[in-house]
């Protein structure tokens, strides 16, 4: 009966399949030209599988993927299978173990010169007789700039693909061919999750049983106090043993005897022994155990690199909380559709330490119409534990002073914290809107501390002032302003100008300093405004604005600003995508006078890319009417001879946007195609399909300047269009000079 039982046991284990995903690889933040990668997924009774390349590629740079080069010119699928084009990866099981495949999701990405065909094989020997397709020969011809997901293929009617014992390792290839050019790319990955995984069961195959993985109750989790973890397995006799410093446990581990107290995050693993049985798996639960933060008077928080010690809570709208950005706490229910209410809450303060306990901070608004549907509150609670929904606890409202108009910062005004006792209370800031009316907050600059009441204090609504500019012999800049307050002052406040810069407090008069005299040792709120000089040189300029008083530390504000030279009226007069490599930009001096070209760039944005690839600062003076040309040092005489310099920036496909930018404050004054933008193999122009793949594009004699709306550049037919098309070849005669001393010689009109 005894054995009876042992073979039922025995084939229950064998028929018990989960079917799920065994060996995954999830690429994000992978540079795609890694030699080898391991699996992001694998399961635990498989091999460590790791994904390479053969020999007849290279590896290629390629974000969020695992990418190749060199793939054989205009190859066919024995040159693919002979030079060794192909990515590759293993799988097999562990000793006692069974693998099954079930199914293989992938996603590619490719150039446009990249392989356009591919397909999967397999082979149980490693290749040595040859492999087995499984798959069809796929025509891939999308150029999509994060790839697209492609059929799923099903394994499972693979009858030597089930049930592979440990002996034998699964190689599986993907074998790619059919690039235009050995420089055209093949990749897996780019869109987020899995890039590439297979799906299946691994089993256990062995003759002795597997003792049951142990349970934690209560679960993993996050909790806001110590809890008392028991552990348990389903096997009958089990010993079992855990870590708790992130150990692997084994039987020489802490035999657990009674519930584990967890006082802090802590992970434990824990594994199940028993006789007769081979030891479980090794059961894992991370516990999180949440504490209040506390702090001590005086007490600050500037949010320079993150939210500091502060601690948020979702009460309602889940998607949108308290975040970081621009060196202050910020929150903003934009877009989410539901009731918002975040909290921001500091660290506990012993409240009974102090006897003139004062808090200062600065507040920013954007959007949304303030009011008991949309607002910032700051409160503070004796009884709220420091974690959790502080819906549990009692708040009390403290008034401060809101910004007054929208995108400026606004001090708070010295809020009276004296009368609040206790040994631990938290001050907090309460997002509350609706949807539909959400105002962008900020939050920066928190302090708390002891100020006597006899105490000189002069305070200063922001600490820094920036973006002042303007064009060479067209200054002063536009003013800003910024506003000072004090109280218990003996003395005047000296407000001092930086070189390079003015002050004012009435907006007429403007000089080097300002002093403000205090009636009955308090000035009211006072409005000083600030500008940058007349007459300054391009360049950038800096410096600090000093206020000071008897009795009361320095404060500063930092300026900066920059002056600019005008913006030459340079535009891209002639594009050139010819056959091969043939490529050249001309660029055409229409401002009537001579142009320092170091203060403009090229740059080329490939595949779709919102950020800068390769780049190119322009050099030397251009005349009036003349153009400056860049050409691809592949390219043929005839183009190179009028080249003034040759720049990868004219390395483009076709499907690349490429600019001009203003090189003092990056100004995008001129392009080609839509930045950010794939449109696949190329761009529309006049209405002809792929027009900025092998064709010459010429400005139109009637364009004057530059444009950066690309969609009116384009037009919809030849006659609103800003571009001329004309045959990839000839190149030279098309120019902008052509078309100036002879329009007619062009349009044919």
């Amino acid at each position: 009966m005894k054995k009876l039982f042992f073979i039922l046991l025995l084939s229950l284990l064998l028929v018990s399949v989960a079917w799920g995903q065994i060996v995954a690889w999830d690429f994000d933040g992978n540079g795609g030209n890694e030699v080898t990668v391991d699996a992001t997924t694998n399961d635990t009774n498989l091999n460590i599988s790791s994904i390479s390349r053969g020999a007849g590629i290279n590896p290629s740079n390629l974000g969020n993927a695992y990418s190749a080069s060199a793939f054989t010119p205009s190859g066919t699928k024995t040159d693919a299978i002979t030079g060794n084009d192909y990515f590759q990866f293993t799988i097999k099981a562990d000793e006692n173990y069974q693998v099954s495949l079930s199914t293989l999701d992938v996603t590619l990405r490719r150039s446009s010169t990249g392989p356009n065909t591919f397909a999967w094989q397999y082979s149980l020997d490693g290749f040595a007789t040859g492999g087995i397709d499984f798959s069809d020969d796929v025509s891939y011809t999308s150029t999509s700039t994060n790839g697209e997901a492609q059929a799923q293929l099903d394994l499972s009617g693979i009858s030597v693909l089930q049930n592979v014992a440990s002996s034998t390792t699964i190689t599986i290839r993907l074998y790619a061919w059919g690039a235009s050019a050995e420089g055209g790319t093949f990749a897996i990955g780019r869109l987020s999750g899995n890039d590439l995984a297979i799906g299946g069961s691994v089993i256990y195959a062995g003759s002795t049983p597997i003792a049951e993985a142990p349970t934690f109750n209560p679960p993993a989790g996050n909790y806001i106090s110590a809890q008392s973890v028991i552990l348990s397995s389903a096997t009958p006799g089990a010993a079992i043993y855990y870590t708790l410093n992130g150990d692997n446990p084994t039987d020489g581990s802490t035999l657990y005897t009674s519930a584990i107290q967890i006082t802090e995050s802590t992970t434990v693993k824990a594994i199940a022994y028993a006789t007769g049985y081979i030891p479980s798996s090794v059961a894992i639960a991370e516990y999180v155990i949440e504490t209040a933060n506390h702090a001590t008077i005086p007490y600050s928080q500037t949010f320079d690199t993150d939210l500091g010690d502060t601690y948020s809570y979702s009460v309602s709208g889940p998607t949108k909380t308290w975040y970081h950005t621009n060196g202050a706490a910020a929150v903003n229910g934009f877009n989410s559709g539901d009731t918002e209410e975040d909290w921001l809450i500091l660290p506990g303060l012993n409240m009974n330490l102090n006897q003139y306990e004062t808090m200062i901070f600065d507040t920013w608004g954007l959007h949304g119409t303030p009011g008991e549907d949309n607002y910032l509150k700051l409160y503070y609670s004796t009884n709220y534990a420091g974690i959790g929904d502080p819906g549990s606890a009692i708040w009390t409202e403290i008034p401060f002073t809101a910004p007054a108009e929208p995108e400026v910062w606004a001090n708070s005004g010295l809020l009276d914290l004296s009368a609040i006792s206790g040994t631990d209370v938290f001050f907090a800031f309460k997002y509350y809107a609706v949807s539909g009316n959400y105002t962008y907050w900020k939050v920066d600059n928190i302090d708390i501390y002891n100020l006597d009441p006899n105490q000189a204090v002069v305070t200063v609504s922001t600490s820094a002032l920036s973006g002042f500019t303007y064009e060479i012999d067209n200054g002063p800049s536009a003013s800003q302003s910024f506003t000072v307050t004090g109280v218990n002052l003996s003395g005047p406040i000296s407000i001092s100008a930086p070189a390079n810069y003015k002050i004012t407090s009435n907006a007429l008069m403007w000089g080097g300093s300002v002093n403000l005299n205090p009636v009955g040792g308090t000035v009211a709120e006072k409005i000083i405004y600030v500008r940058m000089d007349s007459g300054l040189s391009g360049g950038t300029y800096s410096g600090d604005i000093t206020i000071s008083s008897s009795g009361v530390a320095n404060q500063s504000i930092a300026l900066s600003g920059s002056v600019t030279a005008p913006v030459a009226n340079l535009f891209i007069s002639e594009y050139i995508e010819g056959s091969s490599n043939n490529k050249a930009l001309e660029i055409y001096n229409a401002s009537g006078e001579e142009v320092d070209l170091s203060d403009y760039k090229a740059v080329l944005y490939s595949n779709g890319s919102p950020n800068p690839g390769n780049t190119l600062v322009l050099s030397g003076l251009l005349a009036p009417g003349e153009v400056y040309v860049i050409a691809y040092s592949n390219s043929n005489q005839a183009i190179l001879d009028l080249a003034d310099v040759t720049s990868t920036v004219t390395n483009y496909n076709g499907d690349d946007a490429v600019a001009l930018v203003y090189v003092p404050d990056e100004s995008i004054i001129d392009q080609i195609g839509e930045i950010g933008v794939d449109p696949g193999s190329a761009w529309l122009v006049a209405g002809v399909t792929g027009a900025t793949l092998n064709h010459t594009l010429i400005r139109k004699p009637t364009v004057a300047t530059g444009n950066t709306d690309w969609a009116a550049q384009q037009g919809t037919d030849a006659e609103d269009s800003e571009w001329i098309l004309r045959p990839h070849d000839p190149f030279a005669i098309f120019s902008i000079r052509a078309l100036l001393r002879c329009p007619v010689c062009i349009t044919g009109s």
